[in-house]
């Protein structure tokens, strides 16, 4: 058996309903097929771009599960044909992928934490790296070098 992730749209009305009678029929539908599913996570309920079959709205939901590679197809198929799933991507899993769905709690970017290193840190980063840049010796001019050394005079009283 192999992992996989889908990334399910589903139909508002479908999606609204309480969220463990929606994880029960999605994971019904992969044991159908003989998988076995490790999570499911509802991650919005979101206004789409377009229109998809006269929706507006959908929820989206990542499941991630193991399944035999040949009964993947059938599993699309089968997802295509249930009128309350919008759209479907399955996708081999990507250990990656999940180190980065443990880094954002928001899969949509709104209150999610910064992936790369905050503005305080980066601003400080940036400053002590422009002043590294900047700072040389001492320079010495010209007329400075020409000029023999001159000694302080010894105060004498």
């Amino acid at each position: 058996m192999k992992k996989y992730e889908a990334m399910l749209v589903l139909e508002n009305a479908f999606g609204a309903k309480a969220w463990e009678d929606v994880e029960a029929e999605l994971r019904k539908l992969i044991e159908r097929f003989d998988g076995q599913v490790e999570s499911a996570t509802k991650w919005a309920d979101r206004r789409l771009a377009y229109e998809i079959n006269k929706q507006k709205r959908a929820v989206y939901v990542l499941i991630l599960f193991e399944m035999d590679p040949e009964k993947i197809r059938e599993l699309r198929e089968q997802c295509v044909l249930d009128e309350r799933i919008l759209r479907v991507l399955v996708l081999a899993f990507n250990p990656r992928s999940q180190k980065h769905l443990e880094a954002e709690p928001h899969p949509f970017g709104r209150g999610s934490k910064p992936v790369s290193k905050p503005k305080a840190e980066k601003a400080a980063t940036s400053e002590e790296a422009a002043s590294a840049e900047t700072a040389t010796p001492e320079a010495v001019t010209p007329k400075e070098a020409e000029a023999p050394a001159q000694e302080p005079a010894a105060d004498q009283a």
